[in-house]
């Protein structure tokens, strides 16, 4: 729990840093979202923090990269984005990797005596 603590903090503070030139008070919807937003996040970190303590690392990082993926298909979905070209080549790298890194694990561990 200090782990997700400290990431709070950290978040709260460097936030604060770069929003202090650009700040406009939150109308009254606004604080529902940064309510829930509060509290996903939270949830979020301490799931992933909780899970690195109950399993091993290699295990459980490959399922921070489907991050990636969620975040492009919300953006597209709610907010109507659409990625370049190189975001796109970028995303396509990084989720191969992962495979490719699963895929290279499982191989491995069933080759060893």
């Amino acid at each position: 729990m200090v782990i997700v603590n400290y990431f709070m903090v950290i978040a709260t503070v460097v936030g604060l840093v770069f929003s202090l030139f650009q700040w406009q008070p939150p109308q009254s919807n606004d604080w529902y979202i940064l309510a829930v937003m509060g509290l996903v996040g939270f949830t979020a970190q301490y799931c992933m923090t909780r899970a690195l303590q109950l399993a091993e690392a290699r295990l459980i990082t490959p399922f921070k990269y489907v991050e990636v993926l969620g975040t492009v298909l919300v953006g597209f979905l709610i907010f109507g984005e659409h990625q370049t070209k190189f975001a796109l080549t970028g995303i396509a790298i990084i989720v191969l990797s992962l495979l490719l890194n699963v895929w290279i694990g499982t191989r491995s561990k069933r080759t060893r005596p």
